[in-house]
């Protein structure tokens, strides 16, 4: 409930609410237990960040939780949650980023009781070189990465409150120098990056996402630090990053893969299983891992995979969701809807429908579960042979499973039939399947009444015509017309038939015939 990715402050709130349920709840929980578990990894380091985060951040819902410090107590003192770094999270809300005075004032607070209660930084006294700098640096700093003043009187109480070491890095902290630090070490390629000084940069309230404008509310991160890890090729600082916190996001890696080859082949593997573990905000996850599958694809002969005639990273990211969702995980459905994404015209991937169907067993049903929207996604301009595919996606199907895959709508009100590029070929291919020529008719005569020139709701003829504006192509919509008038078998003329697949749109119709007559007009003069 408190440390899976997708938990909000809801959630949190929800733990620590005042009802006969939830205490019972929190007594199951001793005190022992929690505290063992943490300190034996049962629990990762960054939904323990993320949830002290989402209490320190509860304020900009509207109010603090009325009993704030006792939650504070419980998670930080009582369970030692997000040990050597929950003070942090506290100094980090102090900062004049946030420009609610009450917040800022919390967050003070709550560094003092942390500090009473015994809670201490992560330290390394290999770092008191680079703390003994903190004001030389601030001093010669002419204009700060971020809003800082040590006059301010929030930030000058947090400051009396430390000794000197700890007050130096949250100095280096809070004013943005120690970002820009870590940014110079992953972007030079002579440097390495010490991981160390950023573990303890972020235990003293180092921000590692990237600043958000006051009154944003938006609920994902971004960080470009860990961007920049990314493009770097440095898949070693990118995990570590998440671990402390850093916003989930989908980054290009480098085009040219291996050219600074600072990572393993293992901790690019790890960076993939940490996205697919911890990215909060897709339900089924097929969204994030088509995107990282596609970005990864350039990758496949350095990661040794050549010769898998399927997506980049699929096994990875499979053992990754197992263990995120246990039994829930239903394996083949997750491969049914990166199939249909994939195949679709929502995202460009680089991976062939030979790397998809690979992902399958050979006796799988692909139209089943949530493959039943894939003939209605299946973008035919993408492969040179759609009828093939078409074989292929309904091959082992039962007659039922065909037909709710034929009948199928998406939330745009298309059906099978309002494709661009489509051509005599598929059409007779669909009508070998259809039940009956009633479904046909109405299903070619879907149109959204929102529909506007070249938008998303379109008519059949709309659909079929934008690929076919050139009248060299007009066979393609004039064979289109002869499957239909055939399976029609003399009870509608072709012209009802074009009426039909208009949707009801006179501007379509007029387009038609604007365009047939130019198509005449070409066959008479050629």
């Amino acid at each position: 409930m408190l440390f899976k990715p997708e938990s909000r402050q809801e959630s949190l709130l929800t733990y620590f609410e005042d009802s006969q349920a939830m205490h019972q709840l929190r007594n199951y929980v001793s005190e022992e237990w929690a505290r063992g578990s943490l300190r034996r990894r049962r629990v990762a380091l960054r939904p323990q960040i993320l949830l002290l985060n989402h209490l320190f951040d509860s304020g900009h819902a509207g109010g603090y939780p009325r009993h704030f410090e006792t939650i504070l107590k419980t998670l930080a003192v009582d369970w030692r949650l997000a040990d050597g770094y929950a003070l942090g999270v506290a100094v980090r809300h102090t900062s004049k980023q946030y420009d609610d005075v009450q917040h800022r004032e919390r967050a003070l607070h709550a560094v003092q009781f942390l500090l009473e209660h015994g809670v201490a930084f992560l330290n390394d006294e290999r770092l008191d070189g680079y703390a003994a700098s903190a004001s030389e640096r601030i001093a010669a700093s002419d204009v700060l990465p971020v809003t800082y003043d040590e006059q301010d009187e929030i930030t000058s109480a947090l400051l009396l409150l430390l000794p000197e070491r700890d007050r130096n890095l949250v100095r280096m902290a809070l004013s943005g120098l120690a970002s820009l630090d870590i940014a110079n070490q992953i972007e030079e390629p002579d440097m390495n990056v010490n991981h160390d000084l950023l573990k303890v940069l972020v235990a003293h309230g180092m921000e590692i996402n990237d600043p958000r404008p006051a009154g944003d509310r938006t609920v994902r991160p971004e960080s470009e630090l860990l961007e920049a890890a990314v493009y770097a090729d440095d898949y070693r600082t990118a995990n570590l990053l998440l671990t402390l916190g850093a916003g989930v996001q989908f980054v290009h890696p480098t085009s040219t893969p291996g050219q600074n080859p600072i990572s393993s082949n293992d901790e690019v593997l790890a960076f993939a299983e940490n996205l697919m573990t911890f990215d909060p905000y897709y339900q089924d996850m097929e969204v994030p891992y088509t995107l990282l599958a596609s970005q990864f694809e350039p990758w496949r002969q350095r990661l040794g995979l050549v010769g898998v005639n399927k997506p980049v990273l699929l096994e990875t990211c499979l053992k990754a969701l197992r263990r995120r969702f246990g039994a829930e995980f239903d394996e083949n459905d997750f491969k049914r809807r990166v199939l249909v994404l994939a195949i679709s015209s929502q995202i460009s991937p680089v991976f062939s429908f030979e790397q998809l169907v690979g992902m399958f067993d050979e006796d799988t049903v692909i139209l089943s579960g949530a493959g039943v929207s894939a003939l209605t996604a299946f973008d035919v301009c993408d492969v040179d042979d759609p009828v093939r595919v078409l074989d292929r996606l309904a091959r082992h199907a039962t007659d039922a499973q065909v037909q709710a895959a034929l009948r199928h709508v998406n939330e745009d009100g298309y059906t099978i039939f309002h494709k661009e590029c489509m051509t005599g070929d598929i059409i007779r291919w669909i009508l070998r399947r259809a039940s009956n020529w009633n479904w046909v008719r109405e299903a070619l005569q879907r149109r959204d009444t929102r529909s506007r020139p070249h938008s998303d709701h379109a008519s059949c003829m709309e659909l079929w015509m934008r690929r076919s504006r050139d009248v060299r192509l007009g066979t393609r919509i004039l064979s289109i017309l002869r499957e239909l008038a055939a399976a029609a078998n003399g009870t509608m003329s072709p012209y009802e038939i074009v009426r039909m697949s208009c949707g009801g749109s006179r501007r379509d119709q007029d387009t038609f015939l604007l365009w047939l007559r130019d198509y005449i007009g070409q066959q008479v003069t050629g």
